[in-house]
């Protein structure tokens, strides 16, 4: 599967994705950037490239336009930023599918985001840009988890799907 499917919006990133199967308080210390304990399946700094800190999930997989850029006022290295300017661009981040990306139990996602622009009716290919998504195995749109934001009401939303 892939995260961040096709993200059609201007997006900039930092520390992007914190996938845990317990608490962030094993997390240390406190501010970062993150170190990777034995929970953490998914860890990227975007400091130079879509490596993952993580063992037990794969690097990023970068499409289209993405750029890095200092990170100097939270001294955190850099940020990944994903043109999508126009319509015509489709660049996003994927990682490969592993069973360790099913989130079950307990667990945390973080990412840090900044939306450039979106758009406010389901017209418009800006209307729904999304941190993180991992798609559904039978159906794209029923996802296992997701954390997006809504243009139409300015809102963030986040979700968890199990099947059953």
């Amino acid at each position: 599967m892939e995260f961040l499917k096709r993200l059609k919006f201007g997006v900039f990133i930092s520390v992007l994705t914190i996938l845990t199967a317990s608490l962030l308080y094993a997390q240390t210390p406190i501010g970062g950037p993150y170190q990777p304990d034995s929970s953490t399946v998914l860890l990227l700094h975007f400091d130079g490239n879509l490596n993952n800190a993580s063992q037990f999930s794969a690097d990023g997989v970068g499409h289209g336009k993405l750029y890095y850029v200092p990170n100097t006022p939270l001294g955190l290295g850099q940020c990944l930023r994903i043109n999508n300017d126009s319509q015509s661009d489709s660049s996003y981040v994927t990682v490969a599918d592993t069973a360790a990306l099913d989130l079950s139990g307990d667990w945390t996602i973080e990412g840090w985001i900044n939306i450039f622009t979106f758009g406010e009716t389901s017209g418009d290919w800006r209307w729904v840009p999304r941190l993180v998504m991992k798609p559904g195995s039978d159906t794209f749109w029923l996802p296992n988890y997701f954390v997006e934001m809504w243009g139409d009401g300015r809102r963030f939303e986040c979700g968890y799907n199990v099947q059953g």
